[in-house]
């Protein structure tokens, strides 16, 4: 009898389990058929998409391997260029090192001082008569003994503007010389009687004569071109004459009276028209 009660339940159940498994697979092949009638359009697009992110994905990695094989075969090159400049370090130390070896230590040579450059060396005769004259000696006002009115003007103003008021006009020497003959009265008033270049012709001493405003070689000082007004002759034989004229560079001073030799005369210009 219990043989045959568990055969039953045995059946029983088994008949159970069976009904619940159809229902159980009727369920999922109803949720089956649903869900692929509203999902198959999306899964057509992801198909899509996937098969182009595969063609890039493949594109990557083919640009990939490109660059790894360039960029290895560049870091090849570069280490050969490296054991090459290595090599060529190593063999000049190498060489250095024996040169010291074979070598003896050269003397130190002195070298030879370059001399200064010398500029004109004025004679002794042209120092002498550009520094041996007394201002003291002009304290006296120019009258006219032999002077047109024109000069005798021009030389009293410089002399007041030199001695007395110790005027400064900074700039060169022909902006003082412009300025006395400006003071003088003759700004326009004035004529060029000689003209030439610094190299020459030179004029004749007898053209000279006195408030005459010269364009001279300057033999005192490096044969430069310097201008200044003509008082008077100190030794016409020699050519050494006493001149008004300021030093130039726009230095604070004032014009003073010294000897020149004016042997190179190339520019004269005089008072007047006349």
């Amino acid at each position: 009898m219990r043989k045959l009660l568990l055969i039953t339940s045995i059946i029983y159940i088994s008949t159970l389990i069976k009904d619940q498994t159809r229902l159980v697979d009727n369920k999922i092949n109803d949720c089956i058929k649903y869900l692929t009638k509203v999902d198959i359009s999306k899964i057509r697009k992801y198909k899509l998409q996937l098969s182009k992110l595969t063609k890039v994905k493949l594109n990557l990695d083919k640009s990939f391997k490109y660059l790894t094989k360039v960029d290895s075969l560049k870091i090849k090159s570069y280490k050969l260029q490296l054991s090459n400049v290595r090599a060529v370090k190593k063999a000049r130390k190498v060489q250095l090192a024996k040169a010291k070896t074979s070598v003896k230590p050269k003397l130190k040579v002195k070298h030879k001082v370059k001399p200064k450059r010398r500029y004109y060396e004025k004679p002794q005769e042209e120092q002498l008569a550009h520094n041996d004259f007394d201002e003291t000696a002009l304290d006296f006002q120019f009258t006219e003994q032999g002077l047109d009115e024109g000069a005798l003007k021009v030389l009293n103003t410089g002399r007041k503007m030199a001695l007395e008021d110790k005027t400064i006009v900074r700039g060169s020497c022909w902006t003082y010389v412009d300025e006395v003959f400006r003071r003088a009265g003759f700004g326009k008033n004035r004529r060029n009687v000689y003209r030439s270049r610094r190299s020459g012709p030179y004029a004749n001493s007898n053209m000279i004569k006195q408030g005459d405003w010269l364009y001279y070689v300057n033999h005192s000082f490096h044969n430069v071109g310097h201008s200044g007004i003509f008082v008077k002759w100190v030794d016409k034989a020699k050519q050494i004459a006493l001149i008004l004229s300021y030093t130039g560079r726009n230095k604070r001073k004032p014009a003073r009276y010294r000897k020149y030799k004016i042997d190179n005369v190339f520019y004269i210009t005089r008072a007047g028209t006349s």
